[in-house]
């Protein structure tokens, strides 16, 4: 329960390339949203992590974490786009 609580707190952020639209060239996959919940201190397996499909939008997204006895939080995901480095 402890852990849902820092969950929902939880803003996870992403810089990747985009084109127009926002349109990832790449996406968002579980594994990294689970790499970067652990680079936070928490582990979560990516089998936890509920995806419908890959994030491939620039913008805020929710993604839910099962948890297992029905505690399902939701961790912020923010997705901007890479600034070029030029």
């Amino acid at each position: 329960e402890l852990l849902a609580k820092h969950l929902d707190k939880l803003t996870i952020k992403f810089e990747l390339q985009a084109g127009e639209d926002g349109k990832l060239f790449g996406s968002v996959t579980s594994q990294m949203i689970s790499d970067e919940i652990e680079n936070q201190g928490y582990s979560i397996d990516k089998k936890e992590i509920v995806l419908e499909e890959p994030l491939k939008q620039t913008g805020n997204h929710f993604v839910h974490i099962d948890l297992g006895n029905e505690l399902k939080p939701k961790v912020k995901v923010k997705i901007s786009e890479e600034k070029n480095k030029f």
